[in-house]
């Protein structure tokens, strides 16, 4: 605007006199006789309406928000959620912010990660080439209690020498983390107790996923171990990874790999402390950890238990096939011969079904493999898929 700047003031409140009172012209010629624009008039005007004549004074230019304050509040944010949720990455962090301010403008992840990088919390990964390698056709599970992936996360010392061996279960689908329990044995027994408790707890799943290591495999049929049978005899579908991929049961390797930065490293003072450290970060977990998948949503908002409902199946051989009980070692007797079948299947009933030229050994509706002619052993079915060739052998390929 046009004010000499030496009497802007005295200008400013002379037009305001005029403009006030009863004036000669109108508004728009009074601002043109003054040389401004209606704008600046209609400016002033208000200002000495709300302050009186101190509205008359220049105001400071300066902005009511500082940039740099906004960006470290931010920043001072970010990097307090960070240290305080389990050092968590940048989305996770953006969207721990976005629940605790909603509707607020938030920086970028590519901001977020920058100001991690710059303290020092991150550091970037090399990349590695993999092989593209393709699954095996397993249940994907779209509803809670689908599928439940088990396994034992590698055991570490605690500060007075005790050993930590953790078994977590996690439900596939809503990546709800169901225990994590540290056992004194990794056997079968400590598995089963735990597997019980919660079914009675959270429901029974459609099937349950394990690699190939102990106790959840054998050397039997199919690989099963006792616990396996153990489950498939309640109805439970057993889906074992291939061997030296873990990329079959990638989100709980991923889990497992959250889990040790955060409470192995360093590890507690005694095994109860540890325990206790466990179930803290299984809470925090399961409640606070936003989850891309879950469109950032921690997993206790989306699983859902079902009621237990205990109804084992009810398998019925038919009239020609040939009903056996496993004992103790393994074996069953049939026909003046000793036949090697698996301690996996001690006190379970097998069946063999007759068919040209040789026998089959079931398990329910599972085929465990064949026997001809006179042999002790059952031949195990190939569960690669592919039909092994039986030219020149004059055996039947398996159905």
């Amino acid at each position: 605007m046009p004010w000499k700047s030496s009497h802007a003031e005295e200008q400013r409140w002379q037009f305001l006199q005029q403009a006030l009172q009863a004036p000669r012209l109108g508004f728009a010629a009074l601002c043109r006789e003054f040389g401004i624009s209606r704008r600046c008039g209609y400016k002033w005007r208000k200002r000495t309406l709300q302050v009186g004549q101190a509205g008359l004074m220049d105001r400071s230019r300066r902005p009511r928000q500082s940039g740099r304050a906004f960006v470290e509040a931010w920043r001072k944010a970010a990097l307090a959620l960070h240290a305080r949720h389990y050092r968590v990455g940048a989305r996770k962090v953006r969207a721990l912010l976005r629940a605790d301010y909603p509707g607020a403008r938030l920086p970028s992840e590519r901001t977020i990660h920058r100001w991690m990088r710059t303290a020092g919390l991150v550091c970037p990964r090399p990349a590695i080439a993999r092989p593209v390698q393709c699954p095996p056709r397993f249940l994907v599970g779209y509803r809670c209690n689908d599928v439940w992936t088990l396994d034992f996360k590698g055991w570490f010392y605690t500060g007075d020498g005790r050993r930590v061996q953790l078994l977590t279960v996690r439900d596939k689908a809503s990546h709800y983390l169901l225990a994590a329990q540290h056992v004194r044995r990794v056997d079968e027994c400590s598995v089963a107790r735990c597997l019980r408790r919660l079914f009675r707890l959270y429901g029974q799943p459609k099937a349950i996923r394990v690699d190939r290591g102990a106790p959840f495999c054998g050397d039997g049929p199919r690989h099963w171990s006792r616990l396996s049978v153990e489950w498939i005899s309640r109805g439970i579908a057993v889906q074992i990874s291939r061997r030296a991929s873990p990329q079959d049961n990638a989100a709980h390797e991923q889990m497992h790999g959250v889990l040790k930065n955060n409470i192995a490293q360093p590890p507690a003072a005694t095994l109860a402390a540890q325990q206790r450290r466990t179930e803290r970060w299984r809470r925090w977990y399961n409640e606070v950890r936003p989850h891309q998948a879950l469109r950032w949503q921690p997993p206790a908002q989306m699983y859902r238990p079902r009621p237990h409902v205990v109804r084992p199946p009810s398998w019925l051989y038919l009239a020609n096939w040939v009903a056996l009980v496993v004992n103790r070692r393994g074996y069953i007797y049939w026909q003046g011969r000793r036949l090697q079948i698996g301690r996996a299947f001690y006190a379970r009933r097998i069946a063999l079904r007759p068919r040209q030229g040789y026998w089959e050994a079931y398990f329910g509706p599972h085929l465990l493999g064949t026997l001809h002619g006179s042999e002790h052993l059952i031949r195990p079915v190939d569960l690669s898929g592919k039909r092994r060739s039986t030219k020149g052998r004059g055996l039947r390929p398996l159905p």
